[in-house]
C-alpha cells in the first residue's frame, strides 16, 4: 500500500515538472521572437519585425498568457504608430487595454494607458490624450518608478506645446531632464532637448534651437536607424529652412526622409518632403521642388484616408454601442416595473392602488422619454455612418471605375480582365520640361492642375474613363465598361473638346506673359488587359501593345494636332462630323511603319462648336508653414 502511494505522488510530481517545463520553454520561446522584433526594429526593418511579433502572440494566446498577449499587441501599435497608421495602432493598444485594465500588471496597464494617450495626441484630440495621460500618470505614481514617471512628464510637456502652453512646456521639459540626468539615460536626454528646442524655436530663438538639436542628435549616436534620429534631423533641416540657409536644410531633410523610408514611416516622410520642397522652391529647383511637393500631397493624402476610415470606424462602433444600450436599457427597466407591480400588488386597499398606478405612469412615461431620445440617437447616428459611407464610396469611384469599386467593396479585391477592342487616348504637352523651367514651382502645379480638372470634366462628359496621369501626360480609355455607344467617336470628340480648351489656355497665359502649353494627341484602338495593381496605395490601369501604339500615336502627332491610328480611322471613317488627312505611312519606333492620319472637326460641324470655353478659376495657395 506504501509503495503505491509513493508511486502515484512520484507521478504527480513528474507531471507537474512536466508542466512546468512546458511553460518556460514557451516562455523562452516567446521572449527570444520579442528580442528578434527588437532587433529589426533597430534595424529599420518593421515588417520583419511585426512577423515575430506575431509569433510571439500566437504562443501567448497558445499558453493563455494575457499578460503575454497584451504586451505584443501593445508593440504591434507602437510599430503601426510609427508608420503613421492611427488607426490600427488605436485597435491593437485597445485590444491590450481589455486584456490588462484592472489587472495585478499595473506598470502594462499604464504603458498601454499612456500608448493610446499618443495616438490621440498625434491626431490632436487632445483633451482624449490629456485623459488617457491622467490615467496613465496616477498609476505611475503609484508605483513610484522614476523612469516612467518621467516618460509621462515627458507627454504631458509635449502635450502642453502643441495646446499653445511654451512656459509650462519648458517648465515640465525642463523637471524631465533631471531625472534623466539622474537615472543616466543619454537617449531620454537627446529626446528631452529635442522637446526644448521646439519651444524655442516656436518662440523665435532658432540658434538655441539648432544647437539643442545637434547635441541631441550627437548623443543617439548609440542607436543607429531609430526613426527618433529621423525626428531630430527634419528638425534641423525646418530650423536651418527658417534662417534661410537652404543648401543644409536639404542636406539634413534629405538624411531625415532616408530614415523615413527605411522606418515605413509615413508622418516622418511628410514632413520631411515638405522641408525639401520649399529648401528646392528657394533654391530655384523647379523640377526637384515639384518632384518633393507630389510626393508631400500623397503623404498628405495617405493620412488623411486613414483619418477618414478612423471616424467611420468610431462612428460604428457608437452605433453599436448605443443599439445594445438601448436593448438591455429596456430589459432592465422591464424587469424593474414588473417587480415593483408585484409588490405594490400585494398592498391593501384602494390607497396603495392609486399610488400604484400613478407611479407606473410616471414611470412609463419617463421610460418612453428616454426610450424615445435613445431611437433619435440611434437613428441620428446611422444617418452619420451612412454620410460617412457615401464620402468613403465617392473618394473610391475618384479612383476606380464604378464596376471595379463594386467589386472590390463586395470581395475585397478585383480581378484583371481582358478586353477584345477598346480606344486609348493619349495626351502630353510638348518641352514640357522647357516651359517648366520658365515657371515657379507653385504656377506650374497650379497650370497643370487647371489642365487636368478640365480633362476630366471633358472625359467624364463623353462617358470615357480616366486611367492616370504620368508627369504632364494623360490616358484615357473608352469602351471598358461602356459599349452600347461608339466610343471611338466619344474618344474623337474629347480629343478635339481638349485640344480646343488648350488653345483657350494659350490666349490667356498670353495676356499674363506666361509661355503657353502646346499639346499633342495620340488615340488607338484594339485589345487591352485592365485590373488593379498594388494594395496599400492600389491603382486601376491598363496593359498591352494597344497602350504602347497609343503613346507612339501621341509621340509621332504634329504640334496642336490629334493623330489617330488606321484601325481607329476604319471604324471612325464614315462620321461626317470629321474631316481626316492621310499622314502616309510613318516609322514608329519597335513597330516599323504604321499609317496614320490627323483628325478635326468637319467644316460643316466647326461652326456647332463652342467658340468659348469657360476659363478656369485662379487656384489658391493653400499649403501653409507646418
Amino acid at each position: 500500500m506504501t509503495s503505491i502511494l509513493i508511486r502515484h505522488i512520484t507521478l504527480f510530481c513528474l507531471l507537474i515538472s512536466t508542466i512546468a517545463l512546458t511553460a518556460s520553454t514557451v516562455q523562452d520561446d516567446m521572449e527570444d521572437y520579442l528580442d528578434e522584433a527588437t532587433r529589426h526594429e533597430r534595424l529599420g526593418d518593421l515588417h520583419a519585425a511585426l512577423q515575430y511579433m506575431d509569433s510571439a502572440l500566437t504562443l501567448a494566446v497558445k499558453s493563455s498568457d494575457k499578460a503575454g498577449e497584451a504586451e505584443v499587441y501593445s508593440r504591434q501599435g507602437i510599430v503601426y504608430q510609427v508608420q503613421g497608421n492611427y488607426e490600427k495602432a488605436l485597435k491593437y493598444q485597445l485590444d491590450a487595454l481589455r486584456l490588462v485594465e484592472n489587472s495585478a500588471d499595473e506598470e502594462l496597464w499604464a504603458n498601454v494607458l499612456n500608448n493610446i494617450g499618443t495616438i490621440h495626441h498625434y491626431q490632436q484630440n487632445y483633451e482624449e490624450a490629456r485623459r488617457y495621460y491622467d490615467l496613465c500618470l496616477g498609476l505611475r505614481m503609484k508605483l513610484e518608478d522614476k523612469r516612467n514617471l518621467a516618460m509621462s512628464y515627458n507627454n504631458f510637456g509635449a502635450l502642453q506645446e502643441d495646446m499653445g502652453n511654451i512656459n509650462e512646456a519648458l517648465n515640465m521639459h525642463a523637471h524631465c531632464i533631471d531625472i534623466w540626468k539622474e537615472l543616466q539615460d543619454t537617449a531620454w536626454i537627446a529626446i528631452s532637448y529635442v522637446n526644448i528646442g521646439s519651444c524655442l524655436q516656436k518662440q523665435g530663438d532658432l540658434d538655441s534651437a539648432l544647437t539643442l538639436y545637434e547635441q541631441a542628435l550627437s548623443m543617439y549616436t548609440d542607436r543607429p536607424g531609430s526613426h527618433q534620429r529621423g525626428k531630430m534631423m527634419v528638425r534641423i533641416g525646418d530650423t536651418y529652412l527658417l534662417k534661410g540657409e537652404y543648401l543644409n536644410a536639404l542636406y539634413w531633410c534629405q538624411k531625415a526622409k532616408d530614415q523615413a523610408e527605411v522606418w515605413e514611416a509615413i508622418p516622418l516622410h511628410k514632413e520631411s518632403c515638405y522641408c525639401l520642397y520649399k529648401a528646392h522652391d528657394q533654391l530655384g529647383n523647379e523640377a526637384a521642388a515639384l518632384e518633393m511637393f507630389k510626393e508631400y500631397v500623397a503623404a498628405k493624402d495617405s493620412l488623411e484616408g486613414q483619418e477618414l476610415t478612423r471616424r467611420i470606424t468610431k462612428l460604428e462602433m457608437d452605433y453599436q454601442f448605443s443599439k445594445q444600450f438601448l436593448a438591455d436599457s429596456l430589459a432592465a427597466e422591464e424587469d424593474r416595473m414588473r417587480a415593483e407591480f408585484e409588490f405594490q400588488a400585494e398592498l391593501d386597499g384602494e390607497k396603495q392602488k392609486r399610488n400604484l398606478y400613478l407611479i407606473l405612469g410616471v414611470g412609463i412615461l419617463i421610460f418612453t422619454g428616454g426610450l424615445w431620445s435613445r431611437l433619435t440617437y440611434v437613428r441620428r447616428s446611422r444617418a452619420e455612418i451612412q454620410s460617412e459611407r457615401d464620402r468613403s464610396d465617392k473618394l473610391l469611384l475618384n479612383i476606380l471605375p464604378a464596376p471595379v469599386a463594386k467589386e472590390l467593396k463586395m470581395t475585397g479585391k478585383a480581378s484583371a480582365k481582358d478586353y477584345s477592342m477598346v480606344t486609348v487616348l493619349f495626351t502630353d504637352f510638348v518641352d514640357f520640361t522647357g516651359i517648366a523651367a520658365s515657371m515657379s514651382a507653385q504656377e506650374l502645379v497650379e497650370e497643370l492642375n487647371i489642365c487636368f480638372m478640365k480633362f476630366d470634366q471633358i472625359i467624364e462628359s463623353y462617358q470615357l474613363e480616366k486611367i492616370k496621369t504620368i508627369g504632364d501626360a494623360y490616358m484615357a480609355v473608352g469602351g471598358l465598361y461602356d459599349t452600347e455607344f461608339n466610343y471611338q467617336e466619344r474618344s474623337i470628340r474629347a480629343a478635339l473638346d481638349i485640344k480646343d480648351f488648350i488653345q483657350e489656355r494659350r490666349q490667356i497665359n498670353r495676356s499674363k506673359g506666361m509661355k503657353p502649353f502646346q499639346i499633342r494627341l495620340g488615340i488607338h484602338s484594339g485589345p487591352v488587359v485592365a485590373g488593379v495593381v498594388g494594395q496599400s496605395k492600389f491603382q486601376y490601369d491598363i496593359w498591352g501593345d494597344t497602350v504602347n501604339i497609343a503613346a507612339r500615336m501621341e509621340e509621332c502627332a504634329e504640334m496642336n494636332s490629334i493623330n489617330i491610328s488606321k484601325t481607329t480611322y476604319e471604324m471612325v471613317k464614315d462620321c461626317e462630323d470629321f474631316e481626316f488627312t492621310s499622314r502616309g505611312a510613318l516609322i514608329v519606333k519597335g513597330k516599323g511603319p504604321m499609317e496614320m492620319y490627323t483628325v478635326q472637326r468637319s467644316a460643316s460641324h466647326s461652326a456647332q462648336a463652342p467658340a468659348q470655353v469657360e476659363q478656369e478659376p485662379e487656384l489658391k495657395d493653400e499649403m501653409k508653414a507646418s
